[in-house]
């Protein structure tokens, strides 16, 4: 019945862990933050992955998870969201 239920709340796609995944190549791979997969995947024990277990992926910007705008990783550290510090 999980399984069902899974499949169908799940606002994405599932999919089937293999050798190897981590939330942070999952995430690198289908572009989503291991915030979100966390998040559509509340019942999933991140530090015991199996393979064969079922993750979401969630294809939408889930709600409640902050996403960084794109320029933050270029801001420099004397900068501030409104200009540069004096």
């Amino acid at each position: 019945m999980l399984e069902n239920r899974k499949r169908c709340c799940c606002p994405g796609f599932i999919h089937v862990i293999e050798k190897g995944d981590t939330l942070y190549k999952l995430g690198q791979k289908y572009g989503v933050t291991v915030s979100a997969l966390l998040f559509a995947n509340p019942y999933i024990n991140v530090y015991n992955l199996q393979i064969g277990d079922e993750l979401c992926i969630p294809k939408l910007r889930l709600a409640g998870i902050p996403m960084p705008l794109e320029d933050d990783a270029a801001r420099q550290p004397e900068e501030t969201w409104w200009g540069r510090e004096e």
